[in-house]
């Protein structure tokens, strides 16, 4: 299928690594022009440099904390220079913390709840007036299944989810009908956040072994660990002008995590 986003401009927050790189190599290769973010400059240099000579021109990174404004908004504006023009949003940057409803500290609180609502809107305040000149702009919000059930070890990160599903059904009130706004809510993904969480854990088991127990653990009916290479597809579909009828809607990708079973 011709998702047709050959030459059209996307701005990727959080493309370094896991699922926002997988979404940035998805979009270069359906031949769009992509620019992209993140606070780690070494993690930049090595997605440019891991791409295929012919798709290195349609990538631009910067440098750049979600979480800055100004610094946001700056890179936005240097993609339209760059680029010419901007036709959609990927909001996927962010960071997580466990803890339980009792135990979250009260800067653990703030923290996500500032992580996951200002990495959004940073992303797309500054920028509408812009894309409302596309001819079909899209705004893609990364969020996750938490949002609608909560877990009990990561109680800030559910909370903070669960307010971000509510903005992104504001962010579609207030666009309609000049701009689509869906929110992908992933499950367990096997990205380097998941390994940090097994490092963590100090488990005597091997990474893959812990991933097929943490699978069943969790209740993930598919019994494993997404990848997030099967994440990006449907955000590039979400983006995509064929998705002309699709706004205010969320995706969960999670191999079945919140279904009973």
């Amino acid at each position: 299928m011709d998702l047709r986003l050959e030459k059209r401009v996307f701005f990727v927050t959080g493309g370094s690594k896991g699922i926002g790189r997988a979404i940035v190599k998805n979009l270069l290769m359906e031949g769009a022009y992509v620019s992209t973010c993140a606070r780690n400059k070494t993690g930049l240099i090595k997605l440019h440099e891991g791409l295929p000579n012919e798709l290195k021109p349609n990538l631009l990174t910067n440098v750049c904390d979600v979480l800055n404004a100004g610094g946001m908004e700056k890179a936005l504006f240097e993609t339209i220079s760059e680029y010419g023009q901007l036709d959609g949003i990927v909001a996927n940057a962010g960071s997580g913390s466990s803890g339980n409803v009792l135990e979250t500290s009260a800067e653990d609180w703030v923290n996500q709840y500032e992580t996951k609502m200002f990495s959004v809107l940073n992303a797309v305040k500054p920028i509408i007036p812009e894309l409302k000149k596309a001819s079909d702009p899209r705004i893609v919000i990364i969020n996750g299944v938490t949002a609608n059930v909560p877990t009990p070890d990561m109680a800030a990160v559910s909370a903070a989810r669960a307010a971000v599903k509510q903005m992104a059904c504001l962010l579609a009130q207030a666009l309609a009908p000049d701009i689509c706004v869906n929110t992908v809510n992933i499950g367990v993904i096997d990205t380097e956040r998941q390994l940090a969480r097994f490092e963590k854990a100090n488990s005597i088991m091997p990474y893959e072994e812990w991933k097929k127990h943490e699978a069943k653990r969790r209740g993930i009916l598919i019994g494993r660990f997404g990848k997030a290479e099967e994440v990006a597809p449907m955000v590039s579909l979400l983006l995509s002008p064929l998705s002309s009828y699709i706004t205010g809607a969320s995706v969960d990708i999670a191999g079945g995590l919140i279904c009973p079973s």
